[in-house]
C-alpha cells in the first residue's frame, strides 16, 4: 500500500502534467517563466514566435531566446521586474519590436506563499490584432 507521501508526490505530478498540456495546447501565444526568466511552461503558439531561433525547452532562459531584449529593450527588463516584485500587470502595444507591431501583458503568478515568483507573459502580433 503506497504511503501518504507518495500518493501526494504521485499527485502533484500529474496536476504539473495537466499544467504543461493545457498549457502547450492555449491558441495564444503564451509562456510562464521564474524569477529569473527561465521558461516553465509555454504554448504552442510561443514556439511559433521563436521560428528564427531553437524551440524553447523548460529551463531555457527568456533573454538567451531573445538576446535583443536586454541591448534593445531595457523597458522590457523593467517591467519584468516590477511585475516579479511589484506584482504589476503591464498590458500594452509596441510599435516597433523588431521591426513588427506586438501586444503583449505581462500578468505576475503567486506562488502558495502568496510571493510573486513566476509571470506569464502573453503575445500578439499587428496582424491578429
Amino acid at each position: 500500500m503506497p504511503k501518504d507521501d507518495d500518493l501526494e508526490l504521485n499527485n502533484l505530478f500529474i496536476q504539473l502534467a495537466y499544467l504543461e498540456i493545457i498549457s502547450y495546447h492555449l491558441p495564444i501565444p503564451m509562456c510562464m517563466v521564474d524569477e529569473n526568466m527561465n521558461y516553465l511552461v509555454f504554448s504552442k503558439k510561443w514556439e511559433t514566435l521563436l521560428e528564427h531561433s531553437d524551440k524553447p525547452k523548460q529551463g531555457d532562459n527568456h533573454y538567451d531566446l531573445f538576446p535583443t531584449i536586454k541591448k534593445d529593450y531595457p523597458q522590457f527588463v523593467v517591467e519584468h521586474q516590477e511585475c516579479l516584485k511589484k506584482g504589476k500587470v503591464i498590458s500594452q502595444i509596441v510599435d516597433d519590436f523588431q521591426g513588427i507591431k506586438i501586444w503583449y501583458t505581462l500578468q505576475p503568478v503567486k506562488l502558495p506563499n502568496e510571493r510573486n515568483g513566476m509571470i506569464m507573459i502573453i503575445n500578439d502580433f499587428e496582424t491578429n490584432l
